[in-house]
């Protein structure tokens, strides 16, 4: 609120467990009082609450990883500017 812009990833602190809300999603009330669901991972909005679908399977929960430079052929990854900087594939070993 206090830079007054929007953004699909929230805050750290906003990622919030307890409401029992899949990884990813937040809950949102619309002008008319009426719920709606924000899917940050897959970036879309709707009405339908996303613990009501039977199918859902989710996604791995974010862990660390170290990644170690190697001298020749760098990281082996080019990241982007946005913030935070999103890994979703690590090959262990590798």
């Amino acid at each position: 609120h206090k830079s007054q812009s929007t953004s699909w990833i929230p805050p750290k602190e906003n990622w919030d467990p307890s409401t029992g809300l899949p990884y990813g999603w937040e809950t949102g009330v619309d002008k008319n009082n009426k719920p709606y669901f924000i899917n940050h991972v897959e970036k879309y909005t709707t009405r339908d609450d996303p613990r009501d679908d039977i199918d859902y399977i989710e996604p791995p929960k974010p862990r660390q990883v170290q990644l170690l430079r190697d001298p020749e052929k760098g990281f082996g990854f080019v990241a982007g500017s946005e913030k935070p900087v999103v890994v979703r594939f690590v090959t262990e070993g590798q």
